[in-house]
């Protein structure tokens, strides 16, 4: 069970990486934040996470300097994540709220913060979890997935309201509710493991109770981010006989 929850987690990383590889080349046509956003937050949310599931039990699990290199760079790219999808739903959400900026900005210190005590602490060469370093970082996460679903089906329910009237395109109201739900998928798995560190004190991928439910919410976070951003023709055909005509 526990290779299968690692493997789903994987399937996430690949999901993710796939994901923002394309709202990437999407941006080297739109020029927009968005799009660069979530697509460094998913690209190096991906490698940021995947890699180290490898790399830390089958590759450089003996540590030394060459382990605490290669796990910092995997760390630095799941900060850069965390910091560009707060900026993401910020400016896209809440662009003229102060108390978002406010909060994005508290959130990016917080990453940084966290980064900076790892390396003080030489935690990054044996890939120390249960630290208070990674009880800052992972709660910035889930505070991150918190948000950015209670934003994206906030919106969902205004389109929806404006769908009713015609007002709003289905296809991309649809999208925003799959983005909302992965993102709450995403924050129960976060959940999951943060009560696995820092409650059980035992490693998620150890601990059948935590990999049968970090299994479910892995799969069910990448259908949704699939279907949130490259819906298939058939969803998008459904989504449109069921809007109301004009």
């Amino acid at each position: 069970m526990q290779a299968f929850a690692a493997l789903s987690m994987l399937l996430v990383g690949v999901v993710t990486g796939v994901v923002g590889v394309r709202l990437l080349l999407v941006w080297r046509r739109t020029q927009q934040l968005p799009e660069l956003c979530f697509g460094i937050g998913f690209v190096g949310g991906s490698l940021g996470s995947a890699l180290p599931q490898i790399g830390q039990r089958l590759l450089w699990n003996s540590g030394g300097t060459g382990a605490a290199l290669i796990n910092g760079a995997c760390f630095a790219l799941l900060a850069a994540s965390t910091v560009a999808l707060l900026l993401a739903t910020w400016r896209i959400f809440r662009p003229g709220a102060a108390w978002a900026g406010a909060l994005c900005i508290a959130g990016s210190l917080a990453v940084s913060i966290a980064f900076a005590m790892r390396i003080a602490n030489a935690e990054l060469a044996a890939a120390l979890v249960g630290t208070a370093a990674m009880r800052l970082f992972l709660s910035t996460r889930l505070a991150l997935f918190v948000w950015t679903s209670f934003e994206a089906l906030r919106y969902h329910a205004r389109l929806k309201k404006r769908l009713a009237l015609g007002l709003a395109d289905p296809v991309a109201t649809q999208q925003i509710f799959f983005w909302g739900m992965g993102g709450i998928s995403t924050a129960f798995l976060s959940t999951v493991i943060w009560c696995s560190i820092f409650v059980a004190k035992i490693h998620p991928l150890d601990s059948v109770w935590a990999t049968v439910p970090i299994t479910i919410f892995s799969v069910g976070t990448s259908l949704a981010m699939w279907l949130a951003f490259f819906p298939p023709e058939s969803l998008r055909r459904r989504a449109l006989a069921r809007a109301p005509a004009k």
